[in-house]
């Protein structure tokens, strides 16, 4: 996954324990992989250092990825529009 991030000055900090999670591995690997470019490509952090922070690892027994950014923050009431199948932030929606 390292290989496909640009070169643009994200400073990419993992922190991986086990999490051992039942699923389709190359799904989950996808998602991943979809989770943390989002994380880079939405990272416009201006003026200071941008980053991007993953942790992997057991939260009350079962598995969790974490995944933060320098990017700005979400307004809490446009989360959940997060979870709408081709819709983005701005209002658009993704081809």
């Amino acid at each position: 996954m390292c290989e496909r991030l640009p070169e643009d000055g994200v400073r990419v900090e993992a922190e991986p324990h086990c999490a051992p999670a039942l699923g389709d591995p190359q799904l989950i690997e996808r998602l991943v992989v979809n989770l943390v470019d989002n994380a880079v490509r939405h990272n416009h952090q201006v003026g200071e250092e941008s980053w991007v922070r993953l942790w992997t690892g057991l939260d009350g027994g079962r598995p969790v990825l974490r995944i933060a950014n320098s990017g700005p923050v979400i307004p809490s009431d446009r989360v959940t529009d997060l979870f709408q199948p081709f819709r983005r932030l701005g209002g658009g929606v993704a081809a």
